[in-house]
Formats: structure tokens, C-alpha cells, sequence
């Protein structure tokens, strides 16, 4: 907490200008941002805020040339720079806060698991908060025919990680059953137990009765039970 204190103040002391940063801080904040544009070229603008300790103000302070060693990227990014202070190599990490905005669909309301996402259950905004584990949808590509991998909530950003593609039959799912017996053919309601595409063979629940018998999918929603 101290430590962030004293970024904060470090950082209000340069003021938002980046002539104001030590030298070594702006090479830093802009290799930042070109690797997190090659990392998330769908993030259309980023904010790097540094985050320096009072030791780092002085310590930064160098004319030196800088070489950046490594980075870690995220939320929380830091680069690992060096320079030569005589026979002396220095190194310090330095730390940047970083926020970014990026068009994608957002969940308008709450949708189960497992349940079908409809466009018209979601909304465009074009500076939605980015996230590093999140691939997020963008609002031109379509989501018809995928369901949710998980439970996902009013104002989620859609990631892609989240949907997949939606079997013709899916668990828990309403289907009709058809059952023929020579030229007779009678058509039920049944409960999917299961996944299944088409060929698949599937338990399929009666929901009066409470049991189960094994079906194959023919084609969305539907299944044939064989005689």
C-alpha cells in the first residue's frame, strides 16, 4: 500500500505530460504500448499510468542508453530496463497501470449455461473495458448458433472464451421424440440428458413418467427413437 502511495505521488508530481517523465520512464511507457498493441491489436486506446517509488525518481534519473530486458504484460505491466552507470550495470522494473477500451458485445441479461445467445440479448459498445484473459466478441461477428460455455451476467463483456457452438442437441433441452412401429409413427416431448449431434445416440428423459430411454439425434431439437 505504502509502495503504491508512493507511485501515486510520484506520478502526480510529474504531472500527465510525457515530456515531464524521466527519460528512461517515457522509452519504457512506449515500448509498453507497442507490445501491447502487437499483443491486443483489437484494443483501440490504452492508458499507461506509472507507478514509481520516491527511490525510483532518483534512481531513473539517468542520460544513459537504456535497454529493455523483458516485459510482463497485464493489468498490473511492468519492463525490465537496464543501463551502464560507469562499470556498474543497473536494473530496475518499472511498473504501469494500464487500462484500455475496445468495441465488443455486451450481455444485456443474465444468460444460463448451456442457453442459446441471441443477438438481441446483447448490445455494441465500442469502448468496452479490456481484460487480458478475455478475447472479446466484437459486434461484427455474429453469435448465431452458440451458447454459453457458463453462466454470464447483465454487463459482461462476451468473450470468446465463453460461447461455443450449440449441438443440435443440447442437455436439458426440450426435443421432440419420434417412435415409429411399421407404418405408425407417434411424436412425444422428451428431455435431452445429454449433448448429441446428429447420429448421436442419447438418454432422452419422459418428463411425466421420469424415465429414460436411449434415442438418436436426427436433427435440431429433434430425436428417433428405433424399433
Amino acid at each position: 500500500m505504502r509502495w503504491l502511495l508512493a507511485g501515486a505521488l510520484a506520478w502526480a508530481s510529474f504531472g500527465s505530460q510525457a515530456e515531464d517523465l524521466p527519460a528512461v520512464v517515457s522509452l519504457a511507457q512506449s515500448e509498453l504500448r507497442q507490445r501491447l498493441q502487437d499483443a491486443y491489436p483489437e484494443v483501440t486506446s490504452w492508458g499507461l499510468t506509472p507507478m514509481l517509488s520516491e527511490r525510483q525518481l532518483t534512481t531513473l534519473a539517468t542520460d544513459a542508453e537504456i535497454h529493455i530486458d523483458s516485459a510482463k504484460l497485464g493489468r498490473r505491466s511492468a519492463l525490465q530496463v537496464s543501463w551502464r552507470n560507469g562499470e556498474e550495470r543497473r536494473r530496475e522494473a518499472v511498473w504501469f497501470d494500464v487500462s484500455g477500451q475496445r468495441a465488443a458485445w455486451l450481455v444485456n441479461a443474465d444468460v444460463k449455461r448451456n442457453e442459446s445467445i441471441a443477438t438481441e440479448a446483447l448490445r455494441a459498445d465500442e469502448s468496452a473495458e479490456w481484460e487480458p484473459g478475455c478475447s472479446a466478441v466484437s459486434p461484427s461477428t455474429p453469435v448465431q448458433g452458440m451458447r454459453a460455455r457458463k453462466a454470464l451476467r447483465a454487463g459482461d463483456v462476451l468473450c470468446a472464451e465463453d460461447m461455443e457452438p450449440k449441438p443440435p442437441v443440447s442437455r436439458g433441452e426440450r426435443v421432440l421424440v419420434h417412435s415409429s412401429a411399421g407404418l405408425v409413427t407417434v411424436v412425444v416431448n422428451g428431455i435431452a440428458e445429454q449433448d448429441g449431434n446428429v447420429g448421436d445416440r442419447l438418454q432422452i428423459r419422459n418428463p411425466e413418467s421420469g424415465e429414460s430411454y436411449v434415442a438418436s439425434v436426427s436433427a435440431e431439437g429433434e430425436v428417433v427413437v428405433r424399433q
